[in-house]
């Protein structure tokens, strides 16, 4: 089980488990990025957010990431 509260995590159960809803979770939020912004950047953002998951100190910047959003919707993919 994943249980996700303000930036924390809690993760219960077999690793094989706990990969299988990561995975579940990931194409989850793929497929509603590409329907906002399309395949190219929702691939983008995905690839983004695994490369800073792998970061043992890794922090996310919503204001990063928002900004970065709001590019891609007014100028297209970026």
């Amino acid at each position: 089980m994943i249980v996700l509260n303000k930036g924390s995590v809690q993760l219960e159960g077999s690793t094989i488990m706990l990969i299988a809803e990561m995975i579940t979770a990931i194409s989850g939020v793929r497929s509603i990025v590409e329907e906002d912004f399309g395949t190219d950047v929702a691939n983008q953002f995905i690839d983004k957010a695994v490369e800073n998951a792998k970061q043992n100190n890794s922090k996310i910047d919503i204001l990063e990431l928002a900004t970065e959003l709001a590019e891609v919707r007014e100028n297209g993919s970026k």
